[in-house]
C-alpha cells in the first residue's frame, strides 16, 4: 500500500511521522506534494524519507490512499486538476474542516463514475501516535476501504467509525482540543510561574498533570467528575472557587486555576467555609 499527501503542510507531516514510527508504512512508500517548496514541513518530510514532488497529479500516481490534505477552499481547485487522475483502486480521504462527501463526490464523478471517498477527522497529536480520528464512508467506499483506513488510523492513537452528521462536532472537539489543552496548560503554568516556581518546571509539571489526568480517566471510564481529590459540593466539578473564577476565569492571571493552589490560609473567608470538612 501506498499513500499520498496532496498538501505537505503540519497535518500531512504529523500523519506520515505517525505512520512511519508506528511501523505501518515505510518513508519510501509515502508521497507528498505541494507548490510551495519552502515550507519547514517540506524540509521534515524530505529529512524523514518521503518523497516530495510539486505535482499533485504524480501524487495521486504514486498512491492508492490519497489524503486531501488541504485548506477547505482549495478542495474545489484540487478536485479539479487531479480528477481526472482519479482510478477506481483509489481511496481518496478528505481531512478538510466541513466539505461534505456528496461534494466530493459529485466533483470527482465527472472524471471516475464511482468514486471512493471517505472523509476524515483528526487531529495533529498523531505525531506522537496520540491521535483522535473519527471518519465516515462515501456512497462508494467498501467497508475495506473504511477498515484499511482505520488500521492506518489506528496506528496512530484512536479511530472510530461515525455518522457523517457529527464530524463537524468533532471538529470543534477534538479536532481542536489540542489548541485548548496547550491555552490551559499556558494558564497552568501562568499560575505556577506567579507563585513563585520557574517557567521551565511550570510547564512540565502542568504538561504532566493533563497527561496524567487524561490517562486515569481514559483508563477507568469514569465521568471526570469522579476523579476530583475532594468530594464535589452540588454543581462544582473540582476544588470549590470562587463566583470570579466560575465565570470564566480560569485563564485570569491573578484568579487563574494554579493560582488556587496556594495555602489555605491565604483563601477568602467564603472559601474556607465551603472547604471546611
Amino acid at each position: 500500500m501506498s499513500v499520498g499527501f496532496i498538501g505537505a503542510g503540519q497535518l500531512a507531516f504529523a500523519l506520515a511521522r505517525g505512520f512511519t514510527a508506528a511501523g505501518v508504512l515505510a518513508a519510501h512508500k509515502i508521497t507528498a506534494s505541494s507548490p510551495d517548496t519552502d515550507l519547514p514541513t517540506v524540509s521534515g518530510l524530505r529529512k524523514m524519507g518521503v518523497n516530495f514532488t510539486v505535482s499533485n497529479k504524480d501524487t495521486v500516481k504514486n498512491s492508492d490512499v490519497l489524503f486531501l490534505a488541504v485548506k477547505p477552499p482549495i478542495i474545489p481547485f484540487i478536485l479539479e486538476e487531479v480528477g481526472p487522475d482519479i482510478e477506481a483502486h483509489h481511496i481518496v480521504v478528505s481531512c478538510a474542516a466541513g466539505v461534505t462527501i456528496s461534494s466530493i463526490e459529485k466533483k470527482l464523478s465527472t472524471f471516475c463514475p464511482t468514486p471512493k471517498v471517505i472523509r476524515c477527522m483528526t487531529n495533529t497529536p498523531v505525531i506522537v501516535r496520540e491521535g483522535a480520528t473519527v471518519y465516515a464512508t462515501g456512497t462508494h467506499a467498501d467497508v475495506e476501504d473504511g477498515k484499511l483506513l482505520e488500521q492506518l488510523m489506528a496506528s496512530v492513537g484512536f479511530c472510530t467509525e461515525v455518522e457523517e452528521d457529527l464530524i463537524d462536532a468533532v471538529t470543534g472537539l477534538s479536532g481542536s482540543g489540542p489548541a485548548y489543552a496547550f491555552t490551559a496548560l499556558d494558564a497552568l503554568a501562568d499560575g505556577g510561574v506567579k507563585m513563585g516556581l520557574p517557567r521551565r518546571l511550570a510547564v512540565r509539571l502542568g504538561a504532566q498533570a493533563l497527561l496524567g489526568a487524561a490517562k486515569m480517566l481514559l483508563e477507568s471510564e469514569q465521568h471526570p467528575g469522579h476523579h476530583h481529590p475532594c468530594p464535589a459540593l452540588p454543581g462544582e466539578r473540582w476544588l470549590p472557587l470562587t463566583p470570579n473564577q466560575c465565570c470564566g476565569g480560569f485563564l485570569h492571571p491573578d484568579k487563574g486555576a494554579a493560582a488556587s493552589g496556594r495555602p489555605r490560609e491565604d483563601l477568602p473567608s467564603s472559601h474556607k467555609e465551603d472547604s471546611a470538612g
